[in-house]
Order: structure tokens, then sequence, then C-alpha cells
């Protein structure tokens, strides 16, 4: 009895293997067209918007999108901010409908440079994306408020929150074994997204004066 529960809890964990892609997590890849991408703190030209493109000063090959000046901004470094990983199938269309798979430290510098705004890179499994398949990523980033928050929505919903991310990425065909048996041995990257800058939860205050201002919009549309 005992020997078939052990067979059947064997099968069941090679069974969990399969049908889970691998991709290599990170924001600087070398090789082939570099891919160098950090992430930066909240502007303090501009706290409540995030900044986003290809940061000048940096040398790689660039996304769509142009250069960027990230002048207000300092790279991010340390354990007091998070690089999530966030993936799902190629239905999943928002970092809502995404699964968190990896949470990475920033890495520290002796000052405002590289690589700070890096992370060490990591090659986690994509639950329910079958090796040869796609998945949807999202690079995300948030202050962990001295570990109270742990994913982006909890910094999000942190009235001290700071936090950004990029846009939805689609990777190339994840490697591993699928169910069939199929080998794909190519692990693709991170890579196609674009530098962002952190904003902060607008101030009760903020959004008290905008919401003044849309009710006396209103008033005014309903008058004409």
């Amino acid at each position: 009895m005992k020997k078939i529960i052990l067979t059947a809890a064997l099968t069941v964990a090679s069974l969990a293997a399969f049908g889970q892609g691998s991709i290599i997590v990170g924001n600087s890849f070398s090789g082939s067209g570099n891919f160098i991408q950090p992430i930066f703190g909240v502007n303090s030209n501009s706290p409540a918007s995030s900044v986003t493109g290809n940061p000048t000063g940096y040398t790689g090959t660039l996304p769509a999108g142009g250069t960027t000046s990230f002048a207000g901004s300092s790279l991010l470094q340390g354990a007091a901010y998070d690089f999530g990983f966030y993936a799902g199938p190629t239905t999943a269309t928002s970092l809502s409908q995404m699964t968190l798979i990896t949470v990475l430290p920033f890495r520290t510098a002796t000052s405002d440079r590289l690589p700070a705004g890096l992370v060490v890179q990591a090659q986690p499994a994509v639950p329910g994306v079958q090796p040869g398949l796609d998945c949807n990523f999202v690079i995300a980033a948030w202050w962990t408020d001295g570990g109270a928050d742990t994913t982006y929505a909890q910094a999000a919903a942190d009235p001290l929150g700071q936090f950004g991310h990029s846009a939805v990425i689609t990777s190339a065909a994840l490697a591993g074994t699928d169910s069939n048996g199929n080998v794909f041995p190519t692990t693709p990257s991170t890579t196609g997204w674009n530098s962002f800058s952190l904003t902060v939860t607008p101030e009760p205050g903020t959004l008290a004066l905008f919401g003044i201002g849309a009710a006396g919009l209103l008033l005014f549309l309903r008058r004409k």
C-alpha cells in the first residue's frame, strides 16, 4: 500500500514538472544584442507619475520607445525594494491577471550607478504554460515599506507606497519538456520592455482636490 502511495505521489510530482516552461528573469543580459534596462526610484520632479523609456547613458539593444531622461530619479538599490516577475498564459493581458512567479532584490553600488538598478538573474518555471509556448509577463518593482509590502498590489494600496511596472510583454517560447515529452532546449529571457521609475500613492489631499474639481466640472456641464 505504501509503495502504491509513494508511486502515485512521484507520478503527480513528475506530471507537475511537465507543463511548466522556464524563462530567465532579469533586466541585464549580455551576449548577442545587450539588453540593459535598470529601474529607477520615484522622480523628484514628478512623484505622482512614472517615467518610462530607454534611459540615456546605457549601451545595448534598445526596445522601441526612444531614449528618455530619468533626471530626478536614482537607481534602486538593495533589499528595501523588490523586483517582481509576474507571468501567465498569453490570455493574461494585465498584471492583475498574472501570477507573481518570483521576487528578486536589487543589487547595490557605492553610488548612483550600475549595478544599482539591476538584479541577479533567476530561472523560474511559469505554471500553466507548456514548454514551447509563449507567456505574457510584466516586470514590477516596489518599495517594501520595511517588509510590509511583499507584492505590487500591497505597495499600490499602501498610503506610503512606491511602485511601478512595465508594459505587458510576450516572451519567446519557454524551455523545458512538455507533457508529450517534446524538449525545448532554448531558454528565453525577459527582454523587450523599457526602464521605468516608481510612482507614489497620491496623498489624500490630492485625491480630495481631484474629487472637488470633478464635481465642479459635472455641475458646470449640467448647468449648460
